[in-house]
């Protein structure tokens, strides 16, 4: 009778052991296993708070890279740009290119240099266009008292008439002309004074840029 006692007793041990084997193989790959980053996580979810303020937030970061920083303007920023727009009517477009000289590379002067710029622009177009009604009158006249002198050996004082009439007209154009750029240059610093841009409304060569 103790015989079979100590057969049973040694056949439930060796099966105790295979169903203690068997169950470490199927629970070890199955346990969850608790990484340091998930750790992490948890708590950085539990002391969440969305009320609290991102110290690492930075607003700059969302302006753009061709985005130019912000110049503050000087003072008497406007008082020039509004002089150079009166200057060409004592130094013509030598005026507006003085000040553009002066202020270009200058901080705060962005406004000035804008007015200088187009004034300069504007007066080089009318320059030009002044240049050719000039020559345009002269000729005209020489051609006008050229056949005033023949008209007195031969006829055709009429065609001189003509001439000398085109010309007075060439001139009258170029005197409205001048007159429209003075009435330009007025608006352009009663604007400078206001703190406007202003741009002249006629088409004009930009020799330089702004």
């Amino acid at each position: 009778m103790g015989d079979t006692y100590t057969v049973l007793g040694g056949v439930s041990t060796r099966l105790f052991i295979k169903i203690l084997v068997v169950l470490r193989i199927w629970y070890v790959p199955h346990r969850t296993i608790h990484r340091p980053t998930d750790r992490k996580y948890i708590m950085s979810q539990q002391n969440f708070d969305p009320n609290q303020p991102n110290y690492n937030y930075n607003p700059n970061m969302q302006q753009g890279m061709g985005q130019q920083p912000y110049e503050q303007e000087a003072p008497d920023a406007r008082s020039k740009a509004l002089l150079s727009y009166l200057s060409p009517i004592l130094l013509g477009l030598f005026g507006p290119l003085i000040f553009w000289a002066i202020y270009k590379d200058k901080p705060g002067y962005g406004f000035t240099k804008r007015a200088a710029t187009r004034g300069f622009n504007m007066m080089l177009t009318w320059g030009i266009v002044s240049a050719v009604l000039i020559i345009l009158y002269i000729v005209l006249i020489a051609i006008g008292a050229a056949g005033a002198a023949g008209a007195r050996s031969g006829g055709g004082a009429g065609a001189a008439g003509i001439m000398v009439l085109l010309a007075m007209l060439v001139l009258a154009v170029w005197g409205i002309g001048n007159l429209i750029m003075l009435i330009f240059n007025i608006m352009g610093a009663v604007k400078s004074n206001n703190g406007e841009d202003y741009n002249y409304p006629v088409p004009y060569f930009k020799l330089i840029k702004e």
